[in-house]
């Protein structure tokens, strides 16, 4: 599990809800991380799940982007 707004985004998003529906900075940011995933040695082999509420969009695009590392 990761949280995907930085500490500042989320102090701010908790005053003014600015980041907390932006799916495709979610969306990137998940990206961002499945990437790194399979970059790194100690994961690369691991299956990939991603999970999501309420803003469960970004995972939804996050897991349709190429090269399609993420199973149903």
């Amino acid at each position: 599990m990761l949280d995907l707004l930085t500490k500042q985004e989320d102090l701010i998003d908790q005053r003014i809800r600015q980041f907390r529906f932006d799916i495709p900075l979610l969306a990137e940011r998940l990206t961002a991380a499945i990437d790194w995933l399979q970059s790194n040695s100690t994961t690369a082999n691991l299956p990939i799940g991603l999970f999501g509420a309420s803003t469960g969009a970004a995972a939804l695009i996050a897991a349709a982007r190429p090269p399609n590392s993420v199973r149903p």
